[in-house]
């Protein structure tokens, strides 16, 4: 049976891998056999990667998906940071032990994908969570 609430808090994993995943890049592009302007040239884009890529997940709370009220297994009600809210149908999701990703229909049609790592909810809410979109997808036929 899924939550009924979610409290998403922003997650310091999802924070760390990012940051890890493109300095680690940063390094390898200083590896490379090239000259020190192209070097230089893919750091920055790299960096610049990382500030926006850091500045969306992490600087602007007012599209970021703070709570979820699951009113049933098709219908979420999405509470955003700046206190809006709207309602999206589960169209899709993936389930992993640490991450689960939704794929949600928002009102206009556009579909909005979010990320839950393990950090952001209580374990037992996450592992609850993981269960009910497993039976979902394995009852839902293909």
């Amino acid at each position: 049976m899924l939550p009924s609430i979610l409290d998403l808090k922003p997650s310091r994993q999802l924070r760390y891998w990012t940051l890890g995943i493109h300095l680690f890049a940063a390094v390898l592009i200083l590896l490379l056999p090239l000259t020190p302007l192209l070097k230089s040239l893919f750091v920055v884009v790299t960096l610049t990667g990382l500030w926006l890529q850091y500045k969306k997940l992490f600087l602007t709370p007012s599209n970021m998906v703070r709570a979820i009220y699951i009113q049933n297994p098709e219908s979420w009600r999405l509470k955003m940071a700046d206190g809006g809210a709207e309602t999206a149908r589960l169209e899709h999701s993936i389930v992993f032990p640490r991450l689960i990703v939704l794929y949600l229909r928002r009102e206009n049609g556009k579909i909005r994908s979010l990320l839950i790592p393990r950090d952001a909810l209580p374990a037992d809410q996450h592992r609850c969570l993981r269960a009910a979109l497993r039976l979902r997808d394995s009852d839902t036929p293909s």
